[in-house]
């Protein structure tokens, strides 16, 4: 499993969640849509693809070596 898979399943798991407790879950939905395609992290700035990471539930401890996995840097 790719790191960009196993970050569709944790915002998968994620909109489900919200879901199941009536909350808004639209930003997740643009996140998944965002994850589509396999080089979408290079594609935004840094701040921008933290920000994703932060909102799939990526913790502050691994944010900064799951965004140099995702881009390759």
């Amino acid at each position: 499993m790719t790191i960009i898979d196993e970050l569709k399943l944790m915002n998968y798991t994620k909109i489900d969640y919200l879901k199941a407790l009536g909350k808004d879950y639209k930003k997740n939905d643009l996140i998944r849509q965002f994850l589509k395609e396999e080089s979408c992290f290079s594609k935004v700035s840094k701040e921008d693809a933290l920000l994703v990471l932060r909102s799939i539930g990526v913790s502050e401890r691994n944010l900064e070596k799951t965004y140099m996995e995702v881009t390759g840097k």
